[in-house]
């Protein structure tokens, strides 16, 4: 049900949380300067994680991700941030906020490998994705669950022609698991949301009343 979703998404996007932080510390200590005065916006990209636990971490955060828009020497930095940005957003219910990350996360992707820059983009267009999906899991705008559903419906197209190739060892790659991840969440929530078969309610002159259940798709 909703309660089981929303637990294994929040399970995934901190196990993910977890990872980032571990890229983020690895990147900067790889681009920090060798010498001289360290460029201060590495040192915004990389606060104590405590900090994105409150409202003015997560916005400082923010700016500092708005600061790296350009610079591409700070991809990687800056895109671990930027997901990690969105996890936090997203586990405090602040959507705005989520989506802004996960747009940021998304344009320092890189372009080279290709694969590489496939999958980092695939992963933030599918955390904004899912973001989309709970923002309006309890209102009534089918038209943008359908606009998320579209977006990891492109996620998987874009993967698939790495998801198909395995690995010796059988264990799955990080395109299967990112693959899987948008398609469990296009069909859970297309399944969620799609017209189901119920019982209808009869008015005392025998008509029927409500022959079908929307589950809020309106």
């Amino acid at each position: 049900g909703a309660q089981s979703a929303e637990a294994v998404l929040y399970v995934r996007m901190m196990t993910a949380l977890a990872v980032a932080w571990v890229a983020i510390m690895g990147a900067a200590a790889a681009q920090a300067p060798g010498s001289g005065a360290p460029d201060p916006l590495i040192a915004a990209l990389t606060p104590a994680p405590a900090t994105l636990e409150t409202p003015a971490g997560r916005a400082a955060l923010l700016a500092a991700l708005t600061s790296a828009q350009g610079r591409s020497d700070l991809d990687d930095i800056a895109y671990a941030a930027a997901m990690s940005l969105g996890a936090h957003a997203l586990s405090a219910g602040d959507y705005p906020m989520a989506h802004r990350a996960w747009d940021d996360a998304a344009g320092h992707s890189g372009t080279t490998p290709v694969a590489r820059a496939v999958l980092l983009r695939s992963r933030a267009h599918t955390g904004d994705a899912v973001t989309t999906i709970f923002e309006y899991g309890t209102r009534d705008s089918a038209s943008a669950r359908d606009q998320a559903y579209a977006e990891l419906q492109q996620v998987a197209v874009d993967l698939y022609p790495y998801a198909i190739l395995n690995r010796d060892d059988g264990q799955l790659t990080p395109f299967q698991e990112a693959y899987a991840e948008a398609i469990s969440w296009r069909d859970a929530g297309r399944a969620r949301y799609t017209p189901q078969p119920a019982a209808p309610m009869h008015e005392s002159n025998g008509a029927v009343v409500c022959p079908v259940r929307w589950h809020g798709n309106h």
